[in-house]
């Protein structure tokens, strides 16, 4: 018995010391996993050089990317400003080879995935280096020290004789709020000599019209542009058109619309031709001058007759709707162009559901949702 219950024991030990081995074993293996999941918790450790340009006011404010950056689980352990052209300045610029001034070079755990999109979209790698590239105009180009993305803007227009036109501080103001420094604008006459050597020059047709200096190149935003070109010079003209503008070769305004509304007074629930004037604006067109023409009336029916109109009310524009390239590119959809240049509005349904009058059968059309609602068993009564 004795012999016995010493192997148990024995037994019982060996088990009891596997068990604490096994033991051990797991709580080691859980500490290290939590010892991982605490150092990935953790902000990456970095220190920061702030590369800044005071002699460059108009330059961009770095210090909105260091706190973009910083909104990252970061830790600055340590934070440094310095003037670009300082002897410590230079030497920044030397072993980095930076390119763009403004900046800062983040040092450390730059490799953390927390920031790795920041470090992907906004500049490179050097061994445990982050350098920021993506500074925007306007910057020093340490190379010559000269300012880069200052854009002087030329705006070729005669204002007395091109009344209504287009406004170009419209664009102009687009731009600022892109991004794009205007360091000054001025507006030359397209008949003065200055206004003429640039006409000739850039093969210009037709104005107001925008002019840029050359650094244009330092903006992404310009490479995809297509409406207008780069120049041999390098400047940036603006070659799509905003309508009303005058025309050099033909002497004139062009896209000064006029509209026509074709209505028929009796039919008072038939929809409002005015409608229109919404939908042509929402496309950038100028109706300078619109008129109500009754189909009663001689002028209507005189409208009626020339165009082959079946449905009112609808809407005639004048031959200058040509110059408008979107509703240009919209309108077979929804209408002709006659032989005379003018557009006429066809399909009424394109609008929504409205009510209208067929003149061939001189019935109302109603939409079925609407017919249903009245309940009526047609889609068309008689007037």
């Amino acid at each position: 018995m004795i012999t016995v219950n010493r192997a148990l024991l024995g037994i019982a030990f060996l088990a009891a010391l596997s068990g604490a081995i096994i033991s051990f074993q797991t709580n080691t293996a859980i500490g290290k996993q939590i010892k991982v999941a605490e150092e990935k918790n953790q902000p990456a450790k970095i220190t920061l050089q702030i590369l800044t340009t005071p002699s460059c006011p108009d330059c961009f404010d770095i210090q909105k990317a260091v706190a973009a950056f910083k909104k990252f689980p970061v830790e600055v352990t340590a934070e440094k400003t310095l003037i670009f052209d300082s002897e410590e300045g230079k030497k920044l610029v030397a072993d980095f080879g930076l390119e763009r001034l403004p900046t800062f070079v983040a040092s450390g755990d730059v490799t953390n995935e927390k920031l790795a999109g920041f470090i992907a979209q906004n500049g490179r790698l050097a061994n445990n280096n982050f350098i920021f590239t993506k500074t925007p105009p306007v910057y020093i180009d340490p190379k010559d020290g000269a300012e880069r993305g200052k854009i002087y803007v030329t705006i070729l227009n005669d204002p007395k004789l091109c009344v209504g036109c287009a406004q170009p501080s419209e664009l102009i103001n687009q731009m600022k709020n892109a991004g794009i420094f205007i360091a000054d604008t001025k507006t030359v006459s397209p008949f003065s000599e200055d206004g003429k050597s640039l006409t000739a020059k850039y093969k210009i047709t037709a104005f107001p019209q925008i002019i840029l200096s050359e650094d244009v190149k330092y903006y992404d935003i310009f490479k995809n542009l297509t409406i207008g070109e780069t120049q041999s010079d390098g400047v940036y003209v603006f070659r799509q058109m905003i309508p009303p503008y005058f025309d050099l070769a033909q002497n004139k305004i062009l896209g000064k619309l006029r509209m026509t509304m074709l209505a028929d007074k009796s039919c008072n629930e038939c929809y409002d031709p005015a409608k229109h004037n919404g939908l042509l604006s929402s496309m950038g067109v100028a109706v300078t001058n619109s008129e109500v023409v009754d189909v009663s009336s001689p002028q209507g029916k005189g409208l009626v007759n020339q165009y082959k109109i079946v449905n009112v009310p609808t809407i005639i524009l004048s031959k200058d709707a040509d110059v408008y390239n979107q509703l240009k590119s919209v309108w077979p959809a929804v209408g002709t162009v006659e032989k005379d240049g003018a557009y006429v509005f066809r399909k009424i349904e394109a609008i929504g559901d409205v009510i209208y009058k067929d003149l061939t059968k001189n019935l109302v059309i109603r939409p079925a949702a609407k017919t249903a609602a009245a309940g009526l068993s047609a889609t068309g009564t008689p007037q």
